[in-house]
């Protein structure tokens, strides 16, 4: 089997993190990386003419480091709004025809409550309904998009495993 890449996007609260654990887990040789991880490398910004958009170039560039030490599945949970970050991810990732991207979604509503119930960290508020508006307008740029309303995160994962991995 080839190496594949398979990006988990969504707006906070919608499941991915939950989903791309699982789904990294149902391989032998599999990586979980999460984009809020590398984001949090940064301790300090106080420039505005620092590169922006570095959590998508250094997870692609993860990405890539993984596929070329051999694992056969790469997963990256994060969130993509519009088209030029998932064009910068790939591109640093090295790899475009073993990507695959898939966007979790849900009524607001449902994803508003998920998320106030997160126990790791302080309500996002806002920011959930500026990502979620941004990811609904670039729609059609986002990739394959699952509706966790009223699926588990397993049955996504499934899902995702039919699409990625046919069988022959």
């Amino acid at each position: 089997m080839s190496s594949k890449i398979i990006i988990i996007n969504g707006p906070p609260g919608v499941g991915k993190s939950t989903t791309a654990e699982l789904l990294a887990q149902s391989f032998q040789n599999s990586v979980c990386i999460r984009g809020d991880d590398i984001k949090h490398w940064i301790v300090n910004r106080n420039s505005k003419d620092l590169t922006k958009g570095l959590t998508y170039i250094n997870g692609g560039a993860c990405c890539r480091n993984y596929l070329q030490a051999g694992y056969e599945l790469i997963v990256f949970e994060y969130v993509f709004t519009k088209k030029a970050d998932v064009e910068r991810f790939i591109e640093n990732c090295g790899i475009k025809e073993s990507c695959f991207l898939f966007t979790l979604i849900a009524p607001l509503s449902i994803i508003k409550q998920r998320e106030k119930l997160r126990f790791n960290r302080k309500p996002l508020g806002e920011a959930v309904d500026i990502a979620y508006d941004d990811i609904i307008k670039n729609k059609s740029d986002l990739g394959t998009f699952i509706d966790t309303e009223f699926i588990s995160p397993q049955e996504v994962c499934e899902l995702i495993h039919i699409r990625c991995f046919p069988k022959a």
